[in-house]
C-alpha cells in the first residue's frame, strides 16, 4: 500500500512592516498543491491551497492553529502575516510504502521559489513562482553605463554580472557548461534582471529555466549527461492518456527558421561603440509528401508573409549569427526532421512515482501492440498532489528511440 506523504515549507522573509517575521513553517500533512518543471515558459509556477482549518508545525515541533478570528493570513490586518509576497516556498512530496518486511519513504522536490500572491479568499491558495521571481524583482545594473559589448562580454558573463550586482546567489550555466556569445552590444535601461531574459528569449532566441540555483541560458535545452530514463507501461503505471499515434507518412511539418544577427552601420553612439543594425533571416522549409524539403527565402528586409499553415505542424527555429540562407535552412531542416517518426505525440498521466523532470526521457510499453513502443524527450512535467493522491501529467517533445530501453 502506497501512503502519500508531503512537506510543505515556508520560509518567512523579514520586510520594513515587520522586521521579525523570521519563521519556518511546516505543512507535514497533504495539502492540494501544483507545481511544473519546464522550458518553454520562463517561469515554472506553483499553487498551495490551504484546508479550511488552517494549522502548521512551527520551527520548534508546535501545531499552531491558524483558524482563530485574530490570524492574519495573509497580511490583511494590522498583526504581522503569516504569509507574504516574497516568502519561500519548498514543496516535497512522495509515498510511504513497503517492500517486504521494511517500511520506506521516497519523496522528492516538486518545486522551490518563493511566493507570488497570497488570495483572500477561502479556501486561501498561495500562488508562487521559481527563481525567475528573485530576478524579476532585481535591477539589471552592470556593463559600461548600461553598456555591455559584445567584445568583451559572452551571455554568461553579463547575467553573472548582473547577478553579482543584484547580490543573487545563482550562477550561469555553470553545470551545464554551456557557451553563448552575446553577438550584439547589449544595453540595460530601468529593467528587471527577469526582463532583460525576456529580451534575450525575444530578441536572440535564447531559452532561460533554472535548474536548482543554476540559470541556464541557450539554444540548448536538454542535457544528456543528466538525462534519466523511466519505464510506462499501458495498463499498468499510465493511468490516463492524450496520446495519438501518428505514422509519419501521415505527418505533415513545416517550419519557419530566423537567424538574428547584427550589422555595423556609420556613426557611434553617445557611449563611443559602434552603431549596429539588428538584421532577420528566415527561411520556410516545407517537408514534401516525397521526402524532400522546400524551402522559401525571406531576405532581411522584406516585409512579406509566409504562406499560412492551414494543415499539419509548423514549428519556430531561431539561431543567433547565421547569415547564409542554405546554412539556416540546412540546420533547421535537421533540427525538423526530429519531429518526423512513427509514434506518439500529446500527454499522459502517471502516480507520484518514478518522478520524472523536464529533460528525461520515457519509454512507452504497449503490450498488446508492441510495435507502438518507444522513447520519448519529455518538454513539460505537472504535478498535482493532495487528498486525490500524487499524479503527474508528462509531454512527450519527441521519438528519441524507437526501441525501448532497459532501466
Amino acid at each position: 500500500m502506497y501512503i502519500v506523504k508531503s512537506l510543505i515549507t515556508i520560509q518567512q522573509i523579514p520586510t520594513e512592516a515587520w522586521p521579525a517575521r523570521n519563521k519556518t513553517i511546516y505543512f507535514d500533512f497533504v495539502c492540494d498543491f501544483e507545481a511544473n518543471d519546464g522550458w518553454k515558459d520562463l517561469t515554472n509556477k506553483g499553487k498551495v491551497t490551504l484546508p479550511k482549518k488552517v494549522r502548521y508545525i512551527d520551527e520548534n515541533g508546535k501545531e499552531i492553529n491558524l483558524g482563530n478570528k485574530n490570524a492574519n493570513i495573509g497580511g490583511f490586518s494590522d498583526t504581522p502575516p503569516t504569509f507574504l509576497r516574497g516568502d519561500e516556498v519548498k514543496i516535497e512530496a512522495g509515498y510511504q510504502y513497503k517492500s517486504g518486511d521494511q517500511d520506506f519513504v521516497q519523496t522528492a522536490t516538486y518545486f522551490k521559489g518563493f511566493i507570488s500572491k497570497v488570495s483572500s479568499k477561502k479556501p486561501f491558495t498561495l500562488e508562487c513562482e521559481d527563481l525567475m521571481w528573485k530576478l524579476k524583482q532585481t535591477a539589471a545594473k552592470g556593463g559600461v553605463n548600461g553598456v555591455f559589448a559584445s567584445s568583451k562580454y559572452s551571455v554568461e558573463e553579463m547575467l553573472s554580472e548582473l547577478f553579482k550586482n543584484g547580490k543573487l546567489p545563482y550562477t550561469v550555466n555553470d553545470i551545464s557548461k554551456t557557451q553563448v556569445e552575446l553577438g550584439i552590444d547589449f544595453r540595460v535601461d530601468n529593467e528587471s534582471i527577469g526582463q532583460v531574459l525576456e529580451r534575450l528569449r525575444k530578441d536572440l532566441y535564447l531559452k532561460s529555466y533554472f535548474r536548482g540555483t543554476e540559470l541556464r541560458c541557450g539554444s540548448v535545452v536538454y542535457l544528456e549527461k543528466e538525462t534519466q530514463l523511466y519505464n510506462f507501461v499501458f495498463q499498468e503505471n499510465i493511468i490516463d492518456d492524450d496520446l495519438e499515434y501518428q505514422r509519419k507518412e501521415d505527418i505533415i511539418l513545416s517550419a519557419i527558421a530566423t537567424s538574428t544577427y547584427s550589422t555595423g552601420k556609420d556613426g557611434t553612439t553617445s557611449d563611443g561603440h559602434q552603431k549596429t543594425k539588428q538584421q532577420k533571416l528566415q527561411v520556410l522549409i516545407t517537408l514534401q509528401k516525397d521526402g524532400t524539403f522546400k524551402r522559401t527565402v525571406k531576405l532581411p528586409g522584406d516585409n512579406t508573409e509566409f504562406p499560412p499553415n492551414n494543415e499539419g505542424e509548423r514549428h519556430d527555429f531561431n539561431y543567433n549569427g547565421i547569415t547564409d540562407p542554405k546554412v539556416l535552412g540546412d540546420q533547421a531542416e535537421a533540427e525538423l526532421m526530429i519531429y518526423y517518426y512513427t509514434g506518439f505525440k500529446g500527454t499522459f498521466t502517471t502516480f507520484g512515482i518514478p518522478f520524472v523532470r523536464m529533460g528525461d526521457e520515457v519509454a512507452l510499453t504497449d503490450n498488446v501492440l508492441p510495435e507502438r513502443n518507444g522513447t520519448y524527450k519529455v518538454s513539460n512535467v505537472e504535478y498535482k498532489g493532495g487528498t486525490g493522491g500524487l499524479r503527474q501529467v508528462i509531454h512527450l517533445d519527441y521519438k528519441v528511440d524507437p526501441i525501448v530501453k532497459k532501466v
